[in-house]
């Protein structure tokens, strides 16, 4: 992660904890979002990982919805 920041990037219905991939969505949002150097399977990636009203808070700054987001992250 280039910077330390946080992101909404939950489902909207409760997971069953037993059954949801938590370790996954963790690894896929460090390696689909933040490692991404493509613009376009960033915010691809964005799209299916977050929800559409997510919100993103780092130190400097918070970004809500998936193209606010993806420019965010790639700053």
């Amino acid at each position: 992660m280039r910077r330390g920041g946080t992101a909404a990037a939950l489902p909207t219905a409760a997971p069953d904890d037993e059954t949801f991939d938590f370790a996954g969505i963790l690894d896929a949002n460090l390696q689909r979002v933040f490692n991404e150097r493509d613009s376009v399977r960033r915010l691809e990636a964005i799209g299916e990982l977050y929800a559409e009203d997510a919100l993103f808070h780092d130190r400097d700054r918070s970004a809500h919805g998936h193209a606010a987001i993806a420019l965010a992250v790639s700053s």
